[in-house]
């Protein structure tokens, strides 16, 4: 990372493709994203800014998540935030040791669905239950999708209908390795879908998390 302004550089890329990765230390990433005006998103309450993810077995899990729901096994694809009234535009994930248990990625846009499918994600309305607030929401809003089936149920035919494309398209989904220390992951939360793979042969595994909004030049 020896580009001038590295995280616009990653950030521009993950746009183009939905995801880029690197390796670099956690907290030149955290400098970076003040540096270049990057506004924080808690996606827990009551948490700073990074997030430890480490697999949890259902019983220890907050309520609404997706660990409460899967334990350590696979975990569906979903975008993080999904229960806030803005989820954030980037996601930073980094491990500072390699791990065995890959992250699934899928990128959608408007152009690959049929005009059925789209119809679905638009219009389809999920109950939205973040512990304190409910509210409807359909999966795809202005090019943006939110989906997370931990804090999100089906409200009508349409959203069940989306909600099947998701559990379809993780089999299609690009894994990524963990394979080097310090690697990083920047993810166009917008667009890109994620899932944890299984997880319980490795309890050990860790990674932070960093969640972002965007100016709207920074993000095509």
């Amino acid at each position: 990372m020896s580009n001038e302004n590295p995280l616009d550089e990653l950030i521009s890329e993950a746009c183009k493709v939905g995801w880029a990765s690197t390796t670099a230390n956690l907290s030149n990433l955290r400098f970076l994203a003040f540096k270049i005006g990057l506004t924080p998103v808690a996606t827990r309450a009551g948490q700073s800014a990074v997030d430890s993810l480490t697999p949890l077995h259902a019983h220890e899990a907050p309520r609404r998540s997706l660990s409460a729901k899967y334990g350590m096994g696979p975990q569906p694809l979903h975008t993080d935030g999904a229960h806030l009234p803005h989820p954030p535009d980037i996601v930073i994930l980094s491990a500072s040791s390699p791990s065995a248990v890959p992250t699934m990625l899928r990128r959608f846009s408007g152009a690959g669905n049929t005009a059925s499918s789209l119809d679905d994600l638009e219009h389809g309305l999920f109950l939205v239950d973040d512990g304190s607030t409910r509210f409807l929401s359909p999966v795809l809003s202005r090019g943006r999708y939110r989906y997370d089936p931990g804090c999100m149920t089906p409200a009508d035919t349409l959203a069940r209908r989306a909600a099947a494309q998701f559990d379809q398209a993780l089999t299609s989904a690009t894994p990524f390795e963990w394979s080097e220390p310090n690697q990083v992951l920047v993810l166009d939360n917008r667009r890109v879908l994620h899932a944890r793979g299984d997880a319980t042969s490795h309890p050990e595994r860790e990674l932070k998390r960093m969640a972002f909004h965007c100016k709207p030049d920074q993000m095509p």
